[in-house]
């Protein structure tokens, strides 16, 4: 039972302290409403809006923390490292920064960001036993919460020296995402993130997943829209105030996948190499703005 799970896992020093599997949080961490519990609520109805001067630098805040441990991680990215140190760092920099992270106890995960080798799609759990290889490539998902924001982001890195189709498979991941962001403004219809990406995509011979979305971001982690990364009918349009992730995870085999026995990483099911990218993106009156 992964509640029960979860409360085992919790455990208070003082009136104001808290230590989540195993992770001291300095009291003066602002925790986001599941931090003890790890029970998550329901998604809020509609689209919400982020439309104040002070709203906009909380996200924006939140965002750019997220990015900046991602850079501090990403370039200690390297053979013989396990992915158990990289949770490591994460954990310091985000608690360095005065922020909480998000995945901690996130519907019972029990780490503090995902890291996902090869054939992971998403969502793996790090481990000190998974020892990083030359030739592997490895996505890293960061998400903070402050100051009542959320900040999410990841990108696929290359452990040494990599073969030519994860090279390509990384830069198609990247390159796809770019395309969409370009699109992105008031007005625009959302379907066309999904058209472009899967155009890029389909041009280098790799395939979307297209069991996973891009999602709003704000004062939640995941808010509506729905961000769909493949042809679809969503005709809803940007607008200013609006912010959401784009965050492709692109294939070079077969769109089919299963779940490991943790319950939270996801393979693909031919055991191929996936990428994936994501950057949030806020609507601005003029266009948009990357924030992570």
């Amino acid at each position: 039972n992964m509640l029960r799970g979860v409360q085992k896992g919790i455990t208070r020093r003082s009136v104001r302290t808290l230590t989540v599997w195993g992770r001291y949080i300095p009291e003066h961490i602002e925790t986001p409403y599941y931090a003890e519990s790890g029970v998550l609520r329901a998604k809020p109805a509609g689209i919400q809006i982020i439309s104040t001067v002070q709203e906009i630098s909380k996200l924006k805040e939140a965002c750019r923390i997220a990015k900046s441990v991602l850079d501090f991680v990403g370039a200690r990215v390297k053979p013989g490292i396990t992915t158990g140190d990289i949770d490591d760092l994460v954990f310091n920099k985000i608690i360095q920064a005065n922020a909480y992270p998000v995945p901690l106890n996130f519907h019972g995960f029990p780490k503090s960001v995902c890291t996902s080798v090869n054939e992971v799609l998403l969502h793996g759990i790090p481990s000190r036993s998974k020892r990083l290889n030359n030739g592997d490539i490895i996505n890293v998902d960061v998400t903070v919460y402050q100051s009542g924001y959320y900040g999410d982001v990841s990108d696929t890195f290359m452990v040494g020296e990599v073969d030519e189709e994860s090279r390509c498979l990384i830069k198609t991941a990247r390159a796809a995402v770019n395309a969409a962001i370009s699109l992105c403004r008031p007005g625009c219809q959302l379907n066309k993130i999904g058209a472009v990406i899967e155009e890029v995509v389909r041009r280098e011979g790799f395939r979307v997943c297209k069991h996973y979305c891009g999602h709003g971001l704000g004062r939640e982690l995941h808010l509506l829209p729905n961000v769909m990364h493949y042809t679809n009918a969503d005709d809803c349009e940007m607008e200013a105030g609006m912010c959401f992730t784009i965050e492709p995870a692109v294939m070079s085999g077969e769109d089919s996948i299963a779940m490991l026995e943790d319950g939270w990483g996801v393979v693909s099911r031919d055991g191929k190499r996936s990428a994936q990218y994501e950057r949030a993106i806020l609507i601005t009156e003029e266009g948009s703005q990357v924030l992570t």
